[in-house]
């Protein structure tokens, strides 16, 4: 005789035994011996109807692997900027943040440095929110183009990935295409 397990559902486990086994109540046992055609483990049961059927597979469409795969872009490059860069505008190579907080904080003293209103020397907070000192503008404006070609890098960099992801016309091309 040909039984199968039913989990949430689905054909868990087909076996075969001589009588149908006993187990807790909570486990679902269906003879399934003379059922036609036989069902495979992962079919779908309806306990309503006490039938099995193959599970119906649905294949993504292009544009739904598309919209996926670039918000899988965009998210890796908020990452990115997240990560921070690096700049040597005081001397020293030093990481600094790029997240949203510490945009603002830059656009502030960027604003500052082209009013010349700001006062030297000028404390900024790296990644690890250590203060380093900057002691002209000099200094600064090299800061200001650091940061103005880490954020044309990274949006270069997405705007590829996203012009390449439109450009695919099947799944796995979209697929393969990831942030490095």
């Amino acid at each position: 005789m040909m039984f199968c397990q039913v989990l949430n559902n689905k054909a868990h486990w087909i076996f075969q035994a001589d009588t149908m086994p006993e187990f807790a109540p909570n486990i679902v046992i269906i003879d399934i011996t003379n059922v036609s055609p036989q069902p495979q483990e992962g079919w779908d049961y309806n306990s309503t109807t006490n039938t099995f059927t193959a599970p119906v597979i649905s294949t993504p469409t292009l544009a739904s692997v598309q919209a996926t795969q670039k918000q899988l872009i965009t998210d890796a490059y908020t990452n990115a900027l997240a990560q921070g860069f690096t700049s040597s505008a005081s001397g020293t190579a030093i990481t600094y943040p790029y997240d949203s907080k510490a945009e603002l904080t830059f656009d502030e003293l960027y604003l500052e440095l082209m009013s010349t209103k700001i006062t030297y020397p000028c404390s900024v907070y790296d990644i690890n929110s250590n203060v380093i000192q900057y002691a002209n503008a000099t200094q600064l404006t090299q800061l200001f183009t650091d940061i103005a070609s880490f954020k044309a890098t990274q949006n270069s960099k997405m705007h590829t990935y996203l012009s390449q992801i439109d450009a695919c016309t099947d799944v796995a091309s979209v697929q393969a295409i990831v942030w490095s």
